[in-house]
């Protein structure tokens, strides 16, 4: 059973909490007090510009191939679609559907109708009655996840030939993994103390996902090479989705939320998410590479300085806090600093 929640000091009936946490989770900027900065500096800190993107067609085989690879689940989005059914009808449904998926493609539209998320609550640590301790789990309809396996899948060799994203970055990269990162980490640390003088700065992103900024998104794809109709396409898929919250209180008793519009962040449960997100996060190292060390895994951002002069080693940290703040400020994502000597 849902527990109830309390606003304001006041308890909420079950009725009304599915209505509550959608509000919550569409206004993750207001409730973290974030400031929408216009005109600011973040396209400044990519200096680096890229080849377009190249156009690939979708093609039946791909589709199959996309559609047999996914585990059949009975649970389904708000159109009633499981992966289950998909699974029984895809050798019938894969070519039409690889005709739509190459349209959407090239003529830079993303489908309306796939762009509704219903999102339940899972509690994570803490009060349950605070909403605060509660991130959210989204149900795409499994037609999206399709659309989207076909764009990533380009989107990811386009960032692969060109050699876009960061060594820094371990993170939701086919090949990397958290050992690797914890390795990185623990060798680059070790190499600190035989220098004497070493210091770290542990970033924790609140709600990093969540409070992606989709204007500096779209600029810093089409920074990378994403452009014209392409480009449309994210700027078609990520604009006006909506969310409804569903609140299950027993087997036979669920209340939703109204249909809200999502105004910022990556959707949760999507398959293109994560690339956004280290995407939108990659220029990050280049903003503390002097005289510092970074290291990625998606949002958890590690920042090492090393210098046998304490003078030096001074002006270095305090250059890599700075760096680190005037990042976040301009991209518009929370940074709590956890600095140790």
């Amino acid at each position: 059973m849902f527990p109830s929640l309390k606003v304001d000091g006041m308890e909420q009936l079950p009725t009304q909490v599915a209505q509550v946490i959608n509000n919550y989770f569409l206004n993750i900027l207001g409730n973290l007090n974030i400031q929408v900065v216009k005109n600011n500096n973040f396209i400044s800190l990519l200096k680096k510009h890229y080849p377009p993107m190249q156009a690939i067609p979708v093609t039946e085989g791909e589709i199959r191939g996309i559609i047999n690879s996914m585990k059949p689940k009975n649970s389904s989005g708000y159109d009633g679609i499981s992966t289950k059914i998909l699974e029984l009808c895809g050798s019938q449904i894969s070519k039409p559907l690889a005709f739509i998926i190459d349209k959407s493609i090239k003529t830079g539209v993303f489908p309306e109708h796939l762009k509704y998320a219903v999102i339940t609550p899972l509690h994570k640590t803490g009060d349950v009655s605070d909403m605060a301790n509660y991130r959210p789990i989204s149900l795409l309809p499994v037609f999206s996840k399709i659309f989207e396996k076909a764009m990533h899948s380009r989107l990811n060799q386009h960032l692969q030939i060109n050699n876009i994203l960061g060594a820094e970055q371990y993170g939701f990269r086919k090949g990397l993994s958290t050992e690797q990162a914890t390795y990185s980490l623990t060798n680059n640390t070790l190499m600190a103390w035989n220098k004497k003088i070493h210091g770290g700065v542990f970033c924790d992103l609140t709600k990093a996902f969540d409070c992606v900024n989709h204007d500096i998104l779209i600029a810093k794809l089409e920074h990378y090479g994403i452009q014209g109709v392409t480009l449309n396409w994210f700027k078609s898929y990520l604009i006006d989705r909506k969310q409804r919250t569903k609140i299950s209180v027993n087997e036979n008793q669920t209340h939703y939320s109204t249909w809200e519009t999502v105004k910022q962040g990556v959707p949760q449960g999507s398959v293109l998410g994560q690339l956004f997100f280290i995407m939108y996060i990659n220029d990050l190292p280049m903003s503390v590479t002097q005289g510092s060390k970074a290291i990625l895994f998606a949002d958890d951002t590690s920042v090492l300085v090393t210098d046998q002069n304490n003078t030096r080693f001074t002006q270095k940290m305090n250059l890599a806090l700075t760096s680190l703040d005037q990042w976040f400020t301009a991209n518009q994502l929370v940074l709590i600093l956890q600095k140790q000597m």
